[in-house]
């Protein structure tokens, strides 16, 4: 290949008809110029490939850490979704127990709710027939007690008793007994009421008993009279109380007194105030 040396210093021999020296001097120069340009860019295309290769070097380097920082991310993002995947499937399998602890509470619940709610109700309908029957069983009683009260004022009636005029407090006891008596239709409180009132006037006769038979003119005797007895034994043992014993509230009657009763006895003669004795008898002494 020429160089540019090659192509300034060229020489031509002359001959007899050869070319003008001036133009071909010309035509030298020219080329000279050309190759001197072309020299140039090519040097300068040189430098820029140099300096291109350079720069592919260098975006080489940075794809090579690109790409490793995508094989790591890709690394990475594989490892997040496996955590995701992991964490869905455990919030799946909590939110899962979650509810079927929620349903087997909340049954539970229901159970035990319907339970007490049929407990309470079966409490309340226990309690309502207990209460019924107490009702039932103190409506008997009170029937029972009124009826014994009408045959004992009648047993009273029937006794024989002096003419003496008969004392205040007597006439209270006798009006209240009446008043008991006349008043079956009413709550079984009023006669718990009358029988607490007939027990205190007896304390008021029993207290003062001493002072009135100091005032008392002497008892009139009587003889025995069987029809008197006869009278005292129509009224029916089963409304008999034992001593001290009180009435019960199941519908029965205290245990009768077969053997002795208190009216068997009856006491006449010189020295005995029949209505003492039957104060006595009626409403029992205060201890």
């Amino acid at each position: 290949m020429l160089s540019l040396n090659d192509i300034v210093n060229v020489s031509f021999r002359k001959a007899g008809r050869g070319y003008n020296a001036e133009d071909v001097d010309n035509f030298i120069d020219q080329i000279r110029e050309s190759y001197d340009t072309l020299m140039k860019k090519t040097i300068e295309q040189h430098d820029q490939l140099e300096a291109a290769e350079k720069e592919k070097a260098q975006f080489d380097k940075k794809l090579q850490v690109l790409a490793d920082k995508i094989q790591e991310y890709r690394q990475e993002e594989d490892g997040i979704k496996s955590a995701l995947l992991s964490a869905q499937k455990l919030g799946d399998a909590s939110l899962r127990e979650a509810r079927h602890k929620s349903e087997v509470i909340l049954n539970d619940a229901n159970m035990k709710a319907e339970k007490i709610i049929a407990d309470a109700e079966n409490q309340v309908k226990n309690q309502q027939e207990g209460l019924d029957e107490m009702k039932r069983q103190v409506s008997d009683f009170r029937s029972k007690l009124l009826d014994m009260y009408k045959q004992h004022l009648t047993l009273i009636n029937s006794l024989p008793h002096s003419e003496k005029p008969a004392s205040k407090m007597e006439k209270n006891a006798v009006k209240k007994e009446e008043a008991a008596a006349s008043e079956e239709k009413e709550p079984e409180e009023t006669v718990n009421e009358n029988v607490s009132e007939a027990q205190q006037t007896a304390q008021e006769i029993a207290e003062p008993k001493e002072e009135k038979e100091q005032n008392q003119p002497e008892p009139v005797s009587f003889s025995p009279v069987d029809e008197n007895k006869n009278a005292m034994n129509q009224v029916p043992n089963e409304y008999i109380l034992q001593p001290n014993e009180a009435p019960r509230f199941d519908g029965s009657v205290p245990d009768v007194q077969r053997a002795k009763d208190r009216h068997h006895e009856i006491k006449f003669g010189d020295g005995y105030d029949v209505d003492t004795d039957a104060e006595e008898d009626i409403f029992g002494k205060k201890n």
